[in-house]
């Protein structure tokens, strides 16, 4: 667990510049919930400690191309573009973390019954 804890640490520090404030609450709730749920799981820790990496690629890449969409439909900032995106950006934030979350979950299932199978 503290191997986790310390790569979320390390990831937070070098991307969290181009996070905006949801994208990193988003971020932040995906960490607590694998380092918590998912670490103390039977499984190969190589495993969790990429499915941690990619599900934080994923949401920086999400956020990027999410502020990159608002940017272009909105053109510039203006009172409602800066309204819906304070709406919509939290919601659209926690799209990314239920489908990597889900991924990450069946492939450890699948990699820990791998290993059953092989062991017998």
């Amino acid at each position: 667990m503290l191997i986790g804890v310390t790569f979320v640490i390390l990831f937070l520090y070098i991307f969290g510049q181009l996070q905006e404030g949801s994208a990193l609450v988003a971020l932040l709730v995906f960490n607590v919930l694998s380092i918590i749920l998912t670490f103390p799981l039977k499984g190969p820790l190589w495993w969790k400690i990429a499915w941690l990496g990619i599900g934080n690629l994923t949401g920086t890449a999400w956020n990027l191309v999410r502020l990159s969409l608002i940017t272009v439909a909105t053109g510039i900032k203006t009172e409602p573009s800066s309204l819906v995106n304070f709406l919509l950006g939290p919601a659209t934030d926690f799209i990314w973390l239920v489908p990597v979350w889900s991924l990450g979950i069946s492939a450890l299932s699948s990699l820990a019954s791998k290993e059953k199978t092989e062991r017998k």
